[in-house]
């Protein structure tokens, strides 16, 4: 670029006076001041006041002119060799343009580069002087901002051009990428009468691209549902967003500068507040549920996360808390525990609530060294007042009963209610005499009669009353379930002698529930080595004379011990649950003898298994039963589920509906036991079952007591007008058969026939009861068999 020596200083200075101006821009862009921006502040200053011009003469006279220059003022030999000196060597001022950190523009007024500094080659990525003389605007901005390009020069040409002109645009790299540019430009007229435009750019691409996400993040901030918070180092509130307001009812001038203590409500935990600022304090973050208060004094719960904000030298300089207002779902999520933890008809706690607290009421006791009192308190014949007076009487009984045990415990006691009857109160700090006394309280208490409940016309006479069993922490354990089993077991143990009364739980009680125990785990490591076998008891058929049936009998033939009887283990299966697979155990057995039975002519025999309550009560029983019949080919109806008869009565509704699924399965019902329970008529119609088992108690003493016969024939006859079969159990003696053939009893079974045998003694008894049979009733219709001797 070819400029006359007089002007020289003139386009170096306008140069640098642009460059100032650009450079001006950015430094009030940033936040942090520096030695060199100060600078540059200053020099604007200078350029401002008039002074700058100054002071670049005598700068460039001084260093920014070539030794060439200064000769100007005297002669010399040859003024072409001068200026060739001047034009191929650079001034200083160029140097140190080349050296700015912006880009420097020089254009003509056909708009063709006449200069551009080694930044803007650069930030190109055009080699050095191949800009030079070639249109910019075509070149180097992309064809979209030509226009507004052009409209910003002509409207600055035709104002007051002493103020520079600011424009931001963006440019296309030599790789075609766009790079924006935020250009401060001057018109300049140079001695020859011609302008030039002279600019500085700086490449703000990232601060645009950062600034535009800092305002989306800030929009986002601001229209967020979500409640944001900064604070200070010190804790002060610094922001708060719209959320936060529409929240707590405060608006930001409301609360900008203060602590955020005013938010805290009495309802968090203090510890949960230690914690949060021990950990934000070291740097870390926090999150958890947080009760605030309302600028209307109400309270609402928040999940809150709360992080610092470090600066670049790792230091803490604020924080940030990030709140969700969550008290619609923390009332539903308490609603939903109510349910869990809740018993729906008392409003006490159900055993999963009860177990809970008392779990945390044992560990308390513990640390302070106190002990603990538990009762069991389960309601005598309550299922013989819910079968009289009917549900709603029970439920009467039951609000009553937990009414009035609240009102003899105090705030830092526990009431519960586990079952349908039986109640669990645990008192804190009290002694053996304190306990002694409030048992026979609260057996005098519930000791009510029955005249107050029920209907006008259905009036149940007598008293109510309670089996209470008592155990204490730690005397007799420290365990929350050992607890309650001990109390358990001692109320069971009241039940079993006289009912009505208390009883403290004993070493001797303590030694059965470790036999039980044992008994437990045994019965676990039996079932995985299959110690259980099946013995069989025949039924006979009177009209046909011969074997009908059997009932599997289930035998525990242990290791060390021999051959158990059910009576010994059935109980504990029952209460650790070990009945559930103990009876699908017992079902399979007795479908793999169907099938051998089967195989042998002896298809037509009836296979009666007993159920137990927990499995009869069990919801996926009817599908197991039928995944076992068609796992072993077998057809329902051979085989016969027992039920005792207060197992149907506890909830005959429910009841009802599990034996039609049953029924509809194909499966042959009994009632066993019949006559021991407090079944009635009406009842009894409705229960979908074919046949009625007569009690051993009521036959074991026929012929010598008249009341067992007169029931017995009596039970007979009432199940054969509603077409049910009778099956007579304990038969010993012929007299008992007599009687039993001459009130038409349809099939019989005990000793008199067989005892139970095993599988392999089976079919050799079968055929030695139906000659017998059939020789003495003189028909031909049972199945003969012969069997190798």
């Amino acid at each position: 670029m070819t400029v006359p020596q007089p002007s020289r200083s003139i386009f170096i200075y306008t140069l640098v006076s642009t460059l100032i101006f650009g450079l001006l821009i950015w430094v009030g862009a940033e936040s942090r001041p520096s030695v060199s921006r100060l600078l540059l502040a200053g020099l604007g200053a200078l350029l401002c006041a008039g002074l700058l011009p100054k002071i670049l003469h005598q700068f460039i006279d001084r260093f920014g002119r070539h030794p060439a220059s200064a000769a100007i003022d005297s002669p010399q030999p040859s003024a072409n060799a001068l200026n060739l000196t001047i034009e191929s060597t650079p001034s200083q001022g160029e140097i140190y343009l080349d050296q700015a950190q912006a880009l420097i523009l020089v254009l003509d007024h056909e708009g063709r580069v006449e200069y551009l500094n080694q930044y803007g080659y650069r930030l190109l990525g055009y080699p050095q002087e191949s800009l030079t003389g070639r249109e910019w605007l075509k070149l180097c901005v992309p064809a979209s901002e030509h226009k507004p390009v052009l409209e910003a020069l002509e409207a600055y040409h035709k104002r007051n051009q002493l103020t520079p002109l600011a424009v931001e645009h963006p440019v296309l790299t030599a790789e075609g990428k766009l790079r924006l540019i935020a250009w401060n430009c001057r018109s300049v007229a140079l001695p020859d009468g011609c302008r030039q435009l002279l600019c500085s750019g700086l490449d703000v691409t990232e601060n645009r691209r950062t600034q535009n996400s800092l305002e989306k993040l800030s929009c986002a901030v601001e229209q967020s549902s979500t409640s944001v918070l900064i604070f200070d180092r010190q804790g002060r509130i610094e922001y708060v967003n719209p959320a936060f307001s529409l929240m707590s009812g405060y608006n930001a001038d409301e609360v900008i500068g203060r602590k955020p203590r005013f938010l805290e409500s009495p309802d968090t935990e203090r510890k949960t507040l230690l914690d949060l600022r021990a950990t934000i304090l070291r740097g870390e973050n926090w999150q958890g549920e947080i009760c605030y208060r309302r600028k209307d004094g109400q309270h609402f719960w928040v999940r809150a996360r709360i992080s610092p904000i470090k600066d670049e030298q790792g230091h803490i300089d604020h924080y940030v808390s990030v709140t969700e207002d969550i008290t619609d779902a923390r009332k539903h999520q308490m609603q939903i525990e109510r349910m869990a933890f809740q018993d729906p008809l008392t409003q006490l706690p159900n055993r999963r609530g009860f177990h809970q607290q008392l779990q945390q009421m044992l560990e308390e006791c513990d640390e302070q060294q106190q002990t603990l009192i538990l009762y069991s308190i389960n309601l005598d014949h309550f299922k013989r007042i819910n079968d009289s007076l009917g549900h709603n009487a029970g439920d009467q009984l039951l609000c009553r009963t937990a009414k009035m045990l609240k009102k003899e415990i105090t705030g830092q006691d526990l009431l519960g209610r586990l079952s349908s009857d039986e109640f669990l109160l645990a008192l804190r700090n009290v002694n053996h005499d304190q306990a002694t006394q409030f048992g026979k309280r609260i057996n005098r208490l519930l000791r009510q009669p029955l005249t107050s409940i029920g209907g006008d016309s259905r009036r149940e006479s007598g008293l109510m009353t309670a089996s209470i069993g008592i155990a204490s922490f730690p005397e007799h354990a420290r365990d929350t379930n050992e607890l309650i089993k001990c109390a358990d077991l001692a109320m069971q143990n009241v039940k079993q002698h006289d009912r009505n009364g208390y009883r403290f739980f004993s070493a001797r009680m303590k030694e059965a529930l470790e036999a039980d125990l044992f008994l437990e785990r045994e019965l676990q490591r039996a079932l995985q080595n299959d110690e259980f076998e099946l013995y069989y008891q025949p039924q006979v058929d009177l009209q046909l004379g011969c074997v009908s049936g059997l009932e599997a009998l289930l035998r525990w033939k242990h290791p060390q011990r021999g051959l158990i009887a059910p009576d010994t283990f059935i109980s504990v299966a029952e209460r650790s649950g070990l009945i559930i697979p103990l009876g699908q155990l017992v079902l399979r057995k007795a479908c793999r003898s169907y099938q051998i039975l089967d195989l042998l002519g002896l298809g037509h025999l009836r296979i009666a298994i007993n159920l137990s309550a927990l499995q009869f009560r069990d919801p996926l029983f009817p599908r197991t039963f039928q995944q076992i019949m068609t796992e072993h080919q077998v057809n329902p109806a051979q085989i016969e589920l027992e039920l005792t008869e207060s197992m149907l009565m506890t909830n005959i509704e429910e009841a009802i509906m599990i034996l039609d699924q049953l029924k509809q399965l194909g499966a042959t019902l009994a009632i066993d036991d019949f006559g021991t329970g407090y079944s009635s008529l009406s009842y009894l119609k409705r229960l979908p079952v074919d046949i009625i088992k007569v009690d051993r108690a009521f036959v074991k003493d026929i012929p010598d007591n008249e009341n067992d016969m007169e029931i017995t024939a009596a039970v007979i006859a009432m199940a054969h007008k509603l077409k049910r079969k009778v099956v007579a159990e304990g038969v010993e003696t012929l007299m008992q058969e007599q009687f039993l053939r001459d009130n038409d009893c349809d099939y019989l079974q005990g000793y008199r026939y067989s005892p139970p045998l095993p599988e392999s003694e089976l079919t050799s008894q079968i055929a030695r009861i139906d000659l017998e049979l059939g020789n003495s009733s003189g028909n031909g219709r049972c199945i003969q068999l012969e069997f190798d001797s």
